[in-house]
């Protein structure tokens, strides 16, 4: 058997439970802050994408609503009328129906939308 070399002795340098639990605690929060992080820049981007889709939506519905309206108009109907050669005249007062809210409040305004009324007159879609 061989004997064992005294002189010789390998040193184990430990580090000490209080600097290792501090290193692992600093660790865990540089990671808990990168993830934050990542997730807040996530988040913006989401709502970037939501405020540009947002102003799109309105974009579109007031193209929508313009072309409506420009469509309702009585000069167009009457043209597109005449253009289909539909021959038709004024209503007599027996034939108008008054349209009523859920209230039984007369829609007063020509042109008033059952939507707007419905919801107090406020846009849908905020800028």
């Amino acid at each position: 058997m061989s004997k064992r070399n005294r002189k010789r002795k390998v040193e184990n340098v430990s580090l000490p439970m209080p600097l290792a639990a501090l290193v692992v605690f600093i660790v865990a929060c540089a990671l808990l802050y990168v993830w934050l992080d990542c997730r807040c820049q996530a988040v913006g981007r989401q709502l970037r994408q939501l405020e540009n889709r947002r102003t799109e939506l309105n974009r579109v519905v007031l193209n929508e609503e313009y072309k409506w309206v420009q469509t309702k108009a009585p000069s167009n109907i009457e043209r597109t009328l005449a253009r289909f050669g539909v021959s038709m005249s004024w209503p007599r007062p027996g034939q108008v129906v008054r349209i009523r809210d859920a209230e039984g409040r007369p829609l007063s305004r020509i042109g008033e939308s059952v939507a707007s009324h419905r919801y107090g007159g406020r846009e849908l879609f905020h800028e």
